[in-house]
């Protein structure tokens, strides 16, 4: 993994983070936004869609991760939120929007240009992607005919998707994450279900097993591997009277141990929000929480990053 030193500071910043710290705050996106999608492409990262006061976006945004500064690019082809994507190929493909679709575009950060790829097999919403062998697995969700366990795999270079071993279980509104060639299923929603489940995916044996539940059931989350764990951010869940709680709930997942640890709360509760490795840390983007006064949702331009090894 690779990051940097500030040249003067190498007793307070390790990574662009302060020593001793497992929180620390960066420049705001341009863009407050919730339901984006963020991925790293070298060494920059770069945010997509999302929504804004209801209304869907094609809003590019590229952070430099040395200067903590942002840049616009070439907005997105097709107006989305509820979107994800993944990185292949130096590429970043954008897959899904909120409402369910197999739209696939292409985008280019070299030329900071799209193109149009092929869309996935079944329609959908709500899903996760993940890649392994520069391979795209997209998995759940949900669609017309309800909440959904089909998994299907892209290979960008022949441009065509493939049928896989379907999930154990449907589930819309999760999260996964790769961890030794091995895609791991968090949460989610299941019918009116919060789910703590952890299914895990070998795309070389096109199997499935069953691992320990994360400590908080949760959807709209997101989770990222690092250093050969997994990390599990926010989301929301209902407390016992049935109301919607946004959750600063961060958890770690060891699959050498098999076991989960709490860590260090993220510094405010936040659902739908994007998340990215880079330099040494978790960066956490937007999303969107309760108002503490009138529970009204406030949109976020927040941008985070957690530093596990200070954690």
């Amino acid at each position: 993994m690779s990051g940097f030193v500030c040249v003067g500071s190498d007793d307070a910043y390790l990574y662009g983070i302060r020593k001793g710290s497992a929180w620390e705050t960066k420049t705001s996106m341009p863009t407050a936004r919730g339901s984006l999608s963020s991925s790293v492409v070298y060494g920059k990262a770069y945010v997509f869609g999302g929504t804004e006061n209801g209304q869907e976006l094609d809003v590019v945004e590229e952070y430099n991760l040395l200067t903590d500064a942002w840049t616009a690019k070439t907005p997105m082809p097709t107006k989305r939120d509820g979107l994800t994507s993944c990185v292949a190929g130096g590429k970043i493909y954008l897959i899904g929007t909120h409402e369910p679709s197999g739209i696939v575009e292409e985008y280019d950060p070299v030329t900071d240009s799209w193109t149009t790829k092929t869309p996935m097999l079944t329609p959908r919403s709500s899903f996760s992607a993940s890649v392994v062998n520069d391979k795209i697995h997209v998995l759940g969700g949900w669609n017309n005919s309800g909440d959904l366990n089909v998994v299907e795999a892209y290979d960008p270079m022949a441009d065509a998707w493939t049928v896989k071993a379907s999930m154990p279980d449907v589930r819309t509104s999760h999260t996964s994450s790769v961890v030794d060639g091995k895609i791991y299923v968090l949460g989610g929603e299941r019918g009116d279900l919060f789910c703590d489940s952890v299914e895990v995916y070998d795309p070389s044996t096109d199997a499935w097993t069953t691992n320990p539940p994360m400590p908080t059931p949760r959807s709209f989350l997101t989770s990222n591997s690092f250093n050969g764990k997994i990390y599990a951010f926010g989301g929301w869940n209902k407390d016992v009277n049935n109301n919607i709680v946004f959750l600063d709930a961060v958890e770690a997942y060891d699959p050498l141990t098999n076991t989960w640890a709490v860590k260090s709360p993220m510094p405010a509760p936040r659902a739908f929000l994007a998340s990215s490795v880079c330099n040494g840390g978790i960066y956490l983007f937007g999303g969107w929480r309760s108002d503490e006064n009138d529970g009204s949702d406030i949109l976020l331009d927040t941008v985070e990053v957690y530093n596990p090894f200070f954690d």
